[in-house]
């Protein structure tokens, strides 16, 4: 995940704050993703005000 873009676009639009918080999203998405037993891929181009990652199951099967 490339955070570089994400990181800049936050901050640009939220403030320095916003640099916290993005560097916990790794993280905090490997977690949920363990917990939960789905698989994180790439993430959405777009999204002003968030980060969005396509997921999948362990089987291949796209998250909805």
């Amino acid at each position: 995940m490339n955070l570089e873009e994400v990181n800049a676009r936050l901050v640009s639009r939220f403030g320095p704050d916003a640099e916290g918080w993005l560097a916990e999203v790794p993280g905090l998405g490997a977690e949920l993703a363990s917990r939960w037993g789905f698989v994180l891929g790439e993430m959405f181009d777009s999204g002003a005000s968030s980060v969005v990652l396509r997921c999948r199951w362990p089987d291949g099967t796209r998250l909805s």
